[in-house]
């Protein structure tokens, strides 16, 4: 399978919010997707299949690069294309965006029971480093983790 990372558009909302919606348990809406195209802090990136297979949208990644860090708001891949690497393709662009950003670090929240994501930033020497009790609209925990970055240039 072939990826292809581009910047999202209004016209892709769409196809975002099918995968949003089998994703999260509290998925965001389309008034969201639009509030982060208009913001000027904000990243909003598409993984789109080329090659073989059907074209189309298979993950995507939303972030803010404010002052000098970085901050994870949104990572999301189709169920059948999870586990191809995707979510990492996503993650080292994000991350090159930022190192040439000069952001000194990144952060996310995640529930405190995903395992798999978890396992992901870890993979990427993400480190938890708090706990943010009943975040979420159920009020699940959410987990703060960060990676510092070398780069700042």
């Amino acid at each position: 399978m072939i990826v292809k990372i581009d910047e999202m558009t209004e016209g892709d909302i769409d196809e975002v919010l099918a995968i949003e919606e089998v994703s999260f348990i509290a998925p965001w809406s389309r008034g969201l997707f639009v509030k982060e195209l208009e913001n000027r802090f904000s990243h909003n990136l598409l993984a789109k299949r080329s090659g073989e297979g059907p074209p189309g949208i298979i993950g995507y990644i939303v972030f803010w690069d404010v002052a000098d860090e970085t901050h994870l708001l949104d990572l999301a891949v189709h169920p059948d294309c999870r586990r191809t690497g995707v979510a990492s393709l996503l993650l080292e662009k994000m991350l090159a965006i930022a190192g040439k950003g000069g952001m000194r670090r990144v952060i996310l929240e995640l529930r405190r029971d995903n395992d798999k994501a978890l396992s992901l930033y870890g993979s990427f020497c993400f480190k938890e480093i708090g706990l943010r009790k009943k975040y979420y609209s159920d009020g699940e925990d959410a987990i703060v983790m960060a990676l510092e970055l070398e780069t700042g240039n």
